[in-house]
């Protein structure tokens, strides 16, 4: 049986958790005569990782994708995008949104910012999509051009799929490919 130690004592619940679903036992939001507590498990630094480390594994640049905030000198303000395809190529934030209709203003402004502390005039905003809906349009704003660009999570479609599609999709976006040479201006 699996159990925590004193480095792992915050997964004591998510334990205690699994082994209820386990001897199926579950929980509800009805009113009842025992107690219960709720938790959140932390999952957008799990995926926003999961989908930076597979597109530096599997895009093969000449560059590195990380994601490196920067200062806004001379003050203390930093901007953090998740996605940094360095050096000089674009940036890329991840949103935890499912079939867009349009791109949402904020959003849209964060991936501007973004592209504008980093000196670079693509942008893209990575959401998540359930139908066989198409990414949005390309928006123009000044200089910068924001993409939209979808893990395709729709019935059927198996993650190694997604993934695949994804990394086409950014290849596409950032002008490589099998073959092609990006020129990476140093910053």
């Amino acid at each position: 049986m699996a159990r925590s130690d004193r480095r792992t004592t915050h997964y004591d619940d998510a334990l205690m958790l699994a082994r209820l679903l386990i001897a199926g036992q579950s929980r509800g939001p009805a009113f009842g005569g025992s107690t219960a507590w709720s938790f959140l498990i932390p999952t957008p630094d799990a995926v926003e990782s999961a989908v930076r480390a597979l597109l530096a594994e599997r895009l093969q640049l000449p560059c590195v994708v990380t994601n490196r905030g920067r200062m806004l000198r001379p003050t203390a303000l930093t901007v953090n995008p998740d996605l940094v395809f360095e050096p000089g190529l674009a940036v890329g934030d991840i949103k935890y949104k499912i079939d867009w209709e349009e791109m949402p203003r904020s959003d849209l402004y964060q991936a501007v910012s973004f592209a504008s502390a980093y000196e670079m005039s693509k942008a893209a905003l990575v959401s998540f999509k359930t139908t066989a809906r198409r990414p949005l349009q390309d928006i123009p704003f000044g200089d910068v051009v924001v993409q939209h660009l979808c893990w395709d999570a729709t019935q059927g479609t198996s993650p190694e799929d997604a993934a695949d599609r994804l990394v086409r999709s950014v290849q596409q976006w950032l002008g490589i490919g099998p073959g092609v040479t990006v020129e990476c201006a140093a910053r």
